[in-house]
């Protein structure tokens, strides 16, 4: 199966919502101010929405301030 994850970080939205987009520090934390937006990401032949949130987690973690928005299925 093939899905598609809008991930988003909570910590870049909070600084970008409440200060502005000049008060987030890219080169400090390595993480684009994009990510204040949800960001869509293809995770192709993936066998279980499982497979695809451990996928997300290594790439994006949690600890970092990253979330999930959503993840939706989809034929190739």
């Amino acid at each position: 199966m093939n899905f598609t994850v809008g991930v988003f970080n909570i910590d870049v939205r909070r600084c970008v919502r409440e200060l502005d987009d000049d008060q987030w520090d890219e080169q400090g934390t390595g993480i684009s101010a994009d990510f204040a937006e949800v960001i869509y990401f293809d995770y192709p032949n993936c066998s279980s929405i499982e497979m695809v949130e451990q996928k997300v987690e290594s790439q994006f973690p949690k600890s970092k301030g990253f979330r999930i928005d959503f993840i939706k299925s989809f034929k190739d």
